[in-house]
């Protein structure tokens, strides 16, 4: 799974931010839009408290996930499955706020 999140302006005074969940190598098809699903949208800097707050709240959560063994069915057998995120910023920007 990789997360990813970038900021746009808008004219003069407004911006938006999104932050997306992206599941890569999704089975035996190539990752496409389907694939993408929004964790988060605002219409803020990419720096806000409220973005600052969201991506703590975010970091903890996957940390929590990371931490679990789930167990899915395939097929109709039980399989073991761990999740792992990445994170890919868009920008260098991001990349010094995350950091």
């Amino acid at each position: 799974m990789a997360i990813g999140g970038d900021g746009a302006p808008f004219g003069k005074d407004d911006q938006a931010l999104a932050w997306l969940v992206s599941f890569v190598n999704c089975g035996k098809r190539i990752s496409s839009p389907e694939e993408n699903h929004l964790l988060f949208g605002a219409n803020c800097p990419e720096d806000c408290l409220v973005a600052k707050r969201y991506i703590c709240m975010l970091s903890e959560q996957m940390r929590e996930i990371e931490k679990n063994t789930y167990s899915v069915l395939v097929d109709g057998v039980e399989k073991n499955v761990t999740s792992q995120f990445e994170l890919l910023p868009n920008d260098m920007k991001y990349l010094a706020f995350v950091g």
